[in-house]
């Protein structure tokens, strides 16, 4: 308000959250707008003063998820507008002030700086040698292992879709040797392969207490998922989840993409 002599900001983005977006909002100056693109106070249902809109305030809540999925067009118009104003030589869009550069050292000191929400501008992780990401050992309760180099839970399962094929076939030899002891392989064919046969009979007559499974199932299809899922209710728990399942039809020939994406609990 000093930098404006007391006239307020005409246009307000906000990301800020509670106490600092009611400031940022009481900086709007008159025929202002002011946009909020955070959630937190949305999903949170928290109440805004009226008293500010008597002075021609305009209020737009922005979700940007939304635009990508809803407003397709829209979306492809503004970012063409985007790049023009970069492209442009007036420097209309300048980079975000201030930059603080911190070392991939001290990335976790980093994420509790913006988890403050008292940083300005911009923090960007830097990857120098010799810096390293400092272990930090884990908390009692936590560990998944008692051995050191085991990263996998015994008292798990472990469920691989696609995993009749040989990368799922693979996978769960890496997740056997590296501490599973339950591990589910979802697949279209895991009733007629005879290499899934092998490597069941291989873990499964094995005096390590190995549990290995290959069940059939269309990971596409919510009714062959749920019916493949009501055959495990003798296992341990799921403790994570690799998806190495795809389909793509191209040109009328049909052809096999594996896409990972490991989500553990």
């Amino acid at each position: 308000m000093s930098a404006t002599n007391g006239r307020g900001v005409d246009v307000v983005i906000n990301s800020l959250s509670g106490d600092l977006l009611q400031k940022s909002f009481s900086l709007v100056a008159d025929f202002g707008r002011f946009i909020e693109i955070g959630r937190k106070d949305f999903l949170l249902n928290n109440h805004l003063g009226m008293r500010a809109f008597d002075r021609n305030i305009t209020f737009s809540g922005v979700d940007i998820y939304k635009i990508f999925t809803q407003k397709p067009r829209l979306l492809k118009e503004t970012l063409g507008r985007i790049m023009r104003m970069f492209n442009a030589k007036d420097n209309s869009v300048v980079a975000i002030r201030p930059v603080t550069s911190m070392p991939v050292s001290q990335i976790a000191g980093a994420l509790r700086k913006l988890q403050s929400g008292q940083n300005k501008g911009k923090i960007v992780i830097t990857t120098m040698n010799p810096d390293a990401v400092v272990l930090a050992e884990a908390t009692p309760g936590h560990q998944m292992t008692s051995s050191s180099n085991e990263v996998l839970s015994g008292d798990g399962t472990y469920l691989i879709t696609g995993g009749t094929g040989g990368i799922g076939r693979g996978l769960a030899k890496w997740m056997v040797e590296n501490g599973a002891r339950n591990v589910v392989l979802l697949g279209r064919r895991a009733a007629t392969s005879p290499d899934i046969a092998k490597l069941l009979s291989r873990y499964n007559s094995s005096d390590k207490g190995i549990c290995m499974r290959a069940v059939q199932c269309d990971v596409s299809s919510a009714e062959s998922l749920k019916q493949a899922l009501s055959t495990l209710s003798d296992l341990p728990r799921v403790r994570g989840v690799v998806h190495g399942a795809m389909v793509l039809k191209v040109s009328n020939e049909w052809f096999h993409i594996v896409s990972f994406s490991r989500i553990t609990c």
